[in-house]
């Protein structure tokens, strides 16, 4: 809908759809980091809620049993991937 929407406006774009009904954001990292990349996009768009933080900071039984990726700061801020 969204690209209909841009190419009626005259505005020439693709809209690429890699959500996943569920995913915490370890999943999102990871398609981010070993999928969308490789499409080289102009812009990316990631719309998140409140539970999809929740397995980053306790164990969820979910159909995700385990992370896709571990991230940690240093101390200063800077992101880290275990």
């Amino acid at each position: 809908m969204i690209e209909r929407e841009l190419t009626g406006a005259g505005v020439a774009a693709e809209v690429l759809r890699f959500g996943m009904d569920g995913a915490p954001l370890s999943q999102y990292l990871h398609v981010l980091r070993r999928e969308v990349r490789a499409f080289k996009p102009d812009l990316v768009l990631v719309q998140l809620i409140h539970n999809d933080f929740d397995e980053s900071y306790r164990f969820l039984k979910t159909r995700y049993a385990s992370s896709f990726s571990q991230d940690r700061l240093r101390s200063g801020g800077a992101a880290v991937r275990d």
